[in-house]
């Protein structure tokens, strides 16, 4: 649980990859903190959320997925800000493992 600024941020990602890297860079993002990775595609393209407190968190991410090997492209697709009351608890979801056993 962490204890929330004032500003709660959802953002979320198409990821393009190398699809035979796939495999190995769905798990790694899944790795990521405050990142879920919820659908791909044979071709590549993956789509993710990032749930995190600052838009500086969205930008050190972006940055590193667009660092992972087989990533070709990480574009922003949806960015929305909730403001909360300051102290109060977030917790954030981690995905399933299972869910990434795909194709």
């Amino acid at each position: 649980m962490i204890e929330m600024s004032e500003e709660f941020h959802i953002s979320s990602f198409i990821v393009q990859a190398r699809p035979e890297q796939l495999s190995s860079l769905t798990h790694k993002l899944a790795e990521l903190p405050g990142v879920e990775v919820h659908q791909f595609t044979p071709e590549g393209k993956i789509i993710v959320t990032l749930e995190c407190l600052s838009t500086r968190e969205i930008s050190e991410t972006t940055s590193t997925i667009n660092q992972l090997p087989g990533v070709l492209s990480c574009n922003m697709v949806f960015h929305q800000i909730e403001q909360e009351a300051a102290n109060e608890p977030v917790t954030f979801k981690q995905p399933l493992s299972n869910n990434l056993e795909r194709g």
